[in-house]
């Protein structure tokens, strides 16, 4: 019964110890946490507007069907399909569209004429909320 006492009183000490270095950040405002570095906690704001976005790639089909391009159908992750192509195409580079279109035929099926991706921006500042939706629109040959 003597160990067992040494074991809570250890397991105690770091549980306090991790909530009190994670309350440090947000009290001091410093990141003297690691943890802290990822995304869920580095762009956290305190007061003002409130900010985000969503985004879709809509393929225009040689039979001029549209088809959503998603994450799944791409074959990859979000974050993997944010990466490698969604950022890039919403920075306008026609490059990263072309691999797109390239990895897409033949998933698809036929051929894309062209592809458009559609962000909306979402602001939330005093209780309104507005919206801006960009169209980037990329035609290939």
């Amino acid at each position: 019964m003597n160990r067992i006492l040494p074991n809570r009183l250890f397991i105690s000490t770091v549980i306090s110890f991790v909530i009190i270095m994670q309350a440090s950040t947000f009290l001091t405002g410093t990141q003297i946490w690691p943890f802290m570095a990822y995304c869920m906690y580095s762009n956290s704001v305190k007061d003002g507007t409130v900010r985000t976005d969503r985004a879709k790639v809509v393929a225009l089909l040689e039979n001029g069907e549209e088809c959503e391009i998603t994450p799944a159908l791409a074959g990859l992750d979000f974050f993997g399909f944010l990466k490698v192509f969604l950022a890039d195409m919403q920075a306008g580079n026609e490059e990263q569209a072309r691999a797109l279109r390239e990895r897409m035929t033949p998933r698809l099926g036929q051929s894309i004429k062209s592809m458009r991706v559609e962000t909306e921006l979402f602001d939330l500042a005093d209780g309104r909320l507005s919206r801006q939706l960009t169209i980037k629109t990329y035609d290939f040959d």
